[in-house]
């Protein structure tokens, strides 16, 4: 949301390769837990393995979260 915002200001902020990991990577995690119980049946650990990937996506919005809020800081510094 910050980046959408920032965009609207002609703030630019590109989006970095570790941004798209973390995209990537929520994606895998909720088609894994979307198999939920069913998956556990064919593939034990399916939950915890989605579960653990949305913890490491979740990890990686801050990481790349912070870089977007200092790009907003130093725009708002120079404003």
């Amino acid at each position: 949301g910050l980046r959408e915002f920032l965009a609207e200001l002609r703030v630019k902020v590109h989006v970095t390769r570790l941004a798209k990991w973390k995209t990537a990577l929520q994606m895998l995690a909720i088609g894994v837990l979307l198999a939920g119980p069913a998956g556990e049946k064919y593939i034990p650990g399916v939950i915890l393995t989605g579960t653990m990937l949305l913890w490491v996506a979740a990890l990686l919005t801050l990481w790349t979260g912070y870089d977007y809020l200092k790009a907003a800081v130093r725009h708002a510094m120079d404003n």
